[in-house]
């Protein structure tokens, strides 16, 4: 697939399919949602940890949730934090990775609270490494907790993407997972660089927030508004 075919539609729109599922990964960035695409999307109180909750009613304190498979439909909101979406036979979930959750452990307890084995992960837009610049401190806090150390990570700055994808290739090895039946789909977009397509923290301190979430396969837009394009992808371009 070409890669100006995986750019954003536009706002940030992007909808995924997650094929063998019946379920897409939907992604809205300074275009908002449309009247009542949230409609039965759970969002937590995030707060920047590694606590994870099942099946939550919505507004409790937490970074990840997780449900039984077609009883609930997990949502983050995002500024420069990664998402991660996870569907497997049994479950769905979703965490939102930063830093702070990142170095704390978020991605091993979110994977460990799946029922089974996930056959879909999403990591989606968030700040690029050139972007990312900060303390030696917090460096030293994710890099120490990242498989890989602090290759990949440029000086001075973190490659969040780099470390959650080690973290996961860690637990899918660890359990003796069929890495093979596992499809990771990586969209790479920087939200920090994407000016025209995604809200950042990181460029203008906005309260304002990117929304991912899970939804009915069968419920996604068509139109040219919208990048409407099936899993497995790799996109490790930056919108502009």
């Amino acid at each position: 697939m070409e890669p100006d075919l995986l750019r954003p539609g536009a706002g940030g729109r992007m909808d995924l399919s997650l094929e063998g599922t019946g379920l897409a990964v939907r992604i809205r960035g300074i275009c908002g949602p449309d009247d009542g695409e949230l409609d039965g999307v759970t969002f937590l109180g995030q707060v920047h940890g590694s606590g994870v909750l099942f099946s939550p009613a919505g507004g409790e304190e937490g970074d990840a949730m997780v449900f039984p498979k077609g009883e609930g439909c997990p949502g983050l909101r995002i500024a420069d934090c990664l998402p991660l979406i996870v569907v497997s036979h049994e479950g769905v979930g979703a965490a939102h990775c930063g830093w702070r959750g990142v170095s704390g452990g978020i991605v091993t307890a979110f994977l460990d609270s799946l029922p089974d084995a996930p056959l879909h992960v999403l990591l989606g837009p968030r700040i690029c490494p050139d972007c990312y610049t900060v303390s030696e401190g917090v460096r030293r806090l994710v890099t120490q907790s990242d498989p890989g150390g602090e290759d990949g990570h440029p000086e001075g700055g973190l490659n969040l993407g780099l470390t959650v994808s080690r973290q996961l290739e860690r637990w899918l090895k660890g359990r003796n997972y069929d890495r093979g039946r596992v499809t990771v789909t990586d969209i790479g977009i920087c939200t920090c660089c994407s000016i025209n397509y995604y809200h950042s923290w990181r460029r203008e301190e906005t309260l304002q927030r990117n929304l991912v979430w899970l939804a009915s396969g069968t419920s996604i837009a068509d139109g040219e508004d919208s990048c409407n394009i099936p899993c497995p992808l790799h996109h490790a371009n930056h919108a502009n």
